[in-house]
């Protein structure tokens, strides 16, 4: 897919409507999610605009507590006396392995969410990504990236799962990159054409 496909309102045939740019289409939930992430079995819905929030404070305290659940287990028994319980010693290895993996699917999320993308559109934009933030330094960039997500709430807010109280971004209009200046367009296929 170009970045022009994803830049302008198309015509979505299963559900019949006009979907905003960054919409796309769940095959499974048969709906169709703004600036979706992808469907996930573990929440059961699609991840999008209005929950990638939640999808990553689900994912910062799933690995904050299965690392926690290791650490714990390893200062009661130590690494030498786990071979004496079985027990435990899966408890371990299994907390681990569950922290290692939920703890490599956060940082990709975090690197997404700084980015401004979401993974449908990290595999098929790459290094062409119109929605990200470039102004300002780098720290700049990145909060206002993540403020895209997480709206101007204070930071500690960002951890916790509640709805955030000024979202910057709905799934409608979208922040383009034109010329070197980030600028709003509401993704209309003529801006979306002079945009692109």
């Amino acid at each position: 897919m170009s970045v022009r496909s994803y830049v302008r309102y198309r015509y979505c045939h299963q559900c019949q409507q006009v979907k905003p740019p960054r919409t796309h289409h769940c095959s499974i939930c048969d709906a169709c999610v703004r600036r979706m992430d992808h469907h996930c079995p573990w929440m059961g819905n699609c991840i999008g605009i209005l929950n990638h929030k939640y999808f990553w404070d689900f994912l910062l305290w799933a690995f904050l507590g299965t690392l926690q659940v290791t650490i714990a287990i390893l200062a009661h028994k130590g690494f030498l006396g786990l071979g004496t319980d079985t027990t435990l010693m899966v408890a371990c290895v299994m907390s681990f392995a569950f922290s290692v993996s939920i703890g490599a699917l956060f940082a990709v999320h975090s690197y997404l969410i700084a980015f401004n993308m979401s993974t449908l559109e990290s595999v098929a934009l790459n290094d062409q990504n119109p929605f990200r933030i470039r102004d300002g330094n780098w720290r700049t960039r990145v909060i206002a990236n993540v403020e895209m997500n997480f709206g101007r709430d204070p930071w500690w807010r960002w951890l916790l799962p509640l709805e955030p109280k000024m979202r910057l971004y709905d799934g409608t209009e979208v922040m383009l990159e034109v010329d070197g200046a980030s600028g709003s367009t509401m993704g209309s296929d003529h801006s979306a054409d002079e945009a692109v």
